[in-house]
């Protein structure tokens, strides 16, 4: 639900808010496969941190077994709607599936996900797919099989819930959401000849774009009061 550099709090999962949002008796859940099942650290990445990277050999990370996709195919069998979820892990330099330093020579579902949607298909049931990731992945030609497809990307903390009121029909997925934020007088600074942070009056242009060609909004923030010289920050 969440890219890498990201420390929640609390993240919604889209089970947990499917159990909040319907009765136990509506809700069936099942594994399906895991994307990967240990979580590594300390992968080669930069020159140097191998003393021979002519002949390295990488193992993939990805899970493979597909013991878990007859309880999920039974757990569709069982129910009127499926909703799938698949998608990436997102952490940095390879311990991921996506994220930096996580390159993919592939758009394919990473792991055995790819497996588990097929034989879910295979039901005859209606099949929703709920594709959580930080790139777009092909469905292996399924797409046009599936009743609906949400591509949510990573939704935040409280993903689940929106993937979930927007499934239940609670909410319409295209309308627009009002969204509040606070800008600290402190992020508008720049760095003087010195190397220290400075803060000084003036106007900011304060711009929120879809693209550095789509700017939907665009406003001025009025920075008032004396300059002042912000303290080194501690690494």
């Amino acid at each position: 639900m969440l890219g890498d550099y990201s420390f929640p709090a609390h993240i919604v999962h889209p089970l947990e808010a499917f159990r909040t949002a319907l009765s136990e008796d509506k809700e069936i859940h099942a594994q399906g496969c895991y994307i990967m099942e240990t979580r590594g650290s300390g992968n080669p990445v930069f020159p140097g941190d191998v003393a021979d990277n002519a002949n390295l050999t990488l193992e993939s990370p990805l899970s493979t077994p597909l013991d878990l996709i007859d309880e999920a195919v039974a757990a569709a069998n069982a129910a009127d709607v499926a909703v799938v979820c698949v998608g990436d892990l997102s952490v940095i330099f390879q311990t991921g599936t996506v994220g930096e330093g996580s390159n993919a020579d592939s758009l394919d579902l990473p792991g055995v996900q790819q497996q588990l949607l097929e034989a879910i298909v295979a039901t005859g049931n209606p099949i929703v797919a709920v594709l959580t990731s930080g790139r777009p992945y092909n469905l292996g030609g399924l797409e046009s099989t599936l009743a609906a497809q949400v591509m949510a990307f990573f939704a935040g903390e409280q993903g689940g819930t929106v993937i979930a009121h927007v499934l239940a029909g609670a909410v319409e997925p295209g309308q627009a959401a009002r969204i509040t934020f606070t800008l600290p007088v402190d992020m508008l600074n720049f760095t003087g000849y010195e190397s220290v942070r400075i803060v000084e009056p003036g106007d900011v242009d304060l711009m929120l774009e879809a693209s550095s060609s789509n700017i939907r909004l665009h406003t001025l923030v009025r920075v008032t009061g004396t300059i002042r010289r912000l303290p080194r920050l501690a690494y």
